[in-house]
């Protein structure tokens, strides 16, 4: 029961900071029943050539975003599982 306790308010705090990461223009992450299962970053291929973006996966939706600042993401895409 307080491993569960412990897992709960350690992913509320998780999925937080990914919402303060996207800054006041980002839209809400959090739902109940939502849990964030990885997070990290990857290169995009675009016409433009490689693209460096962060991805964070959570059980009903992938959402990922330019680096913009060290911290600081400007999200492109939400995509529904």
């Amino acid at each position: 029961m307080a491993v569960q306790l412990m897992f709960t308010q350690d992913n509320r705090d998780r999925i937080h900071a990914v919402e303060n990461s996207f800054g006041p223009k980002g839209k809400p992450l959090s739902k109940p029943g939502r849990v964030l299962i990885g997070e990290g970053r990857l290169m995009k291929l675009s016409r433009r050539g490689p693209q460096p973006k962060v991805f964070f996966l959570f059980n009903d939706v992938l959402v990922y975003g330019s680096i913009i600042l060290n911290g600081r993401w400007n999200k492109n895409r939400r995509s529904f599982l």
